[in-house]
């Protein structure tokens, strides 16, 4: 992926994949994603990991994870783990100050 936006479009994947788009986009919605519910999985986890790995406001994790603002990053982490992320870094985090 040299020259591509950020996250990447479905067009750019297929073609770092070495896919068409279209078959790739199907065979996703076979196996239950899609591109965007991938992309929100990932920028969790990320967020999820930074929370856990550095002492950065939970606003700037969030926006580094590529969340709008730290109330869509506050939404999306408690949907997904139960926990909102002041009290996810709490319970899981390594003590970082």
């Amino acid at each position: 992926l040299a020259a591509h936006t950020c996250p990447p479009t479905l067009r750019e994947l297929a073609e770092w994949l070495g896919f068409p788009v279209r078959p790739l986009h199907r065979r996703l919605g076979q196996a239950g994603l899609s591109h965007s519910r991938l992309l929100a999985e990932a920028r969790c986890r990320c967020g999820a990991w930074r929370l856990l790995h550095t002492a950065d406001p939970i606003a700037e994790v969030g926006f580094l994870s590529g969340f709008a603002d730290q109330a869509h990053f506050t939404r999306e982490l408690r949907r997904r783990v139960g926990l909102p992320p002041a009290a996810y870094r709490a319970a899981f985090g390594s003590g970082l100050p």
